[in-house]
């Protein structure tokens, strides 16, 4: 089964050498955990900013 709290590890994994690509990520990624924490935004949706 898919854990949504490996996403950010994935997208490490298959994105870090991307350079420019990797740094919006990561940005967009952030800013999904932290509307997950503070509004509720749902684990699939906060998975989905970090392997988009």
């Amino acid at each position: 089964m898919w854990e949504s709290d490996r996403a950010p590890e994935v997208a490490r994994r298959w994105l870090a050498d991307l350079g420019q690509r990797w740094l919006r990520v990561q940005s967009v990624g952030r800013l999904a955990d932290q509307l997950a924490a503070d509004a509720g935004l749902p684990d699939d949706v906060r998975a989905a900013a970090w392997l988009q």
